[in-house]
């Protein structure tokens, strides 16, 4: 797969035929545990400064540039990637191009989360804190209690101190990883491997050229890479596509319909709640209509209560005491019994 993109690189840039290049796998010696390539003449980037040092600084930078652009479009434009390009899984070849071995780590990403992840890269680039945290919203699972306004704060802290750090101490990407961990934010594991993947990209391009800009470099590549991922081709098929799925959508409104009026005629609809982890709500709500109906009676009692005793009317059973004097006491004692008895219940689930 990392060939093929490498095929559909060269055939949108000419420029950049067999630049970097994949060695050949050989089918016939290859199965699901081992892949046979072809040997690729070279050395890793780590073991080639006698080599670069005497490259002149104009190929050297060309170099960097294409290996860079290479890197991103097949992230970002193709979803499919080397996922562990470390100096030392980058060859610099005898006839100065770039070789990349050792696949046993390959990225793939989908194409909605591309999406997602070129709006990221872009707000980063131009140190867009706002829309970045937007668009890491979009990738990551964040936790109910998420303080977005601190974690917007940290992003933006890492995006503008390393568009002014001029040595290579930590990548942008290694740093972001580590303000999604420290928020205690879910990056899935296709994400991770391509933030990684852009980190050590950066290392290479330092090995390269110590002084790369690749936040810098990387930005005036977007609009290109933008154009190639929002072709007018591929939106005018998403919106086929997307008109197809609502017209099959429309045709099964009828007949949910006619199921809906047919369950509602014969008294077969229920309703079934259930909260975040599953449990079945109606115990909840029959216990929390059950404590509203005696809180209302209760409160009539006393209600009650207090009209008798002060109405004072009804037999004389003895002195001053009326019958609707001590209906009145009884009923109080019920109705206050009853709102202790609440209060207590109320104040045991806070405990």
């Amino acid at each position: 797969m990392i060939g093929a993109t490498l095929d559909r690189i060269d055939r949108a840039d000419p420029l950049r035929r067999r630049a970097v290049t994949a060695p050949a796998i050989f089918p016939a010696a290859s199965h699901q545990r081992v892949l046979t390539m072809g040997l690729v003449d070279g050395t890793a980037l780590s073991d080639s400064a006698d080599r670069l040092s005497r490259m002149d600084a104009a190929a050297r930078d060309r170099l960097a540039e294409v290996l860079m652009s290479t890197v991103i479009e097949q992230i970002l434009v193709y979803g499919v990637f080397h996922a562990d390009l470390h100096p030392g899984n980058v060859l610099l070849r005898e006839d100065g191009t770039l070789g990349m071995i050792d696949f046993g780590a390959v990225g793939v990403i989908e194409r909605s989360r591309r999406q997602h992840l070129t709006a990221l890269l872009l707000a980063a680039l131009s140190e867009n804190d706002i829309a970045a945290v937007d668009a890491l919203l979009l990738i990551v699972e964040a936790p109910a209690d998420l303080d977005v306004e601190a974690f917007r704060h940290d992003v933006g802290v890492v995006l503008t101190t390393e568009h002014l750090r001029s040595d290579a101490h930590a990548s942008i990407f290694t740093r972001m990883v580590d303000v999604i961990r420290q928020h205690r934010l879910a990056l899935p594991g296709e994400l991770a491997s391509a933030f990684r993947s852009f980190a050590t990209l950066e290392g290479c391009l330092r090995v390269i050229v110590d002084d790369f800009d690749m936040a810098g470099r990387a930005l005036a590549l977007m609009p290109t890479l933008l154009r190639r991922t929002l072709s007018l081709s591929r939106m005018a098929t998403d919106l086929q596509a997307n008109a197809v799925i609502g017209m099959a959508r429309l045709e099964q409104i009828p007949r949910r319909l006619d199921a809906l009026l047919t369950g509602a005629e014969k008294g077969s609809i229920g309703i079934t709640l259930r909260g975040e982890d599953g449990r079945d709500l109606r115990g909840l709500l029959d216990r929390a209509t059950a404590e509203i109906a005696s809180t209302l009676v209760s409160i009539a009692a006393v209600v009650l209560a207090v009209v008798l005793i002060v109405s004072g009317g009804g037999p004389v059973l003895g002195g001053s005491i009326t019958l609707f004097a001590v209906l009145g006491a009884g009923i109080g004692l019920f109705g206050f019994l009853g709102l202790l008895r609440i209060v207590r219940r109320t104040f045991a689930r806070k405990d």
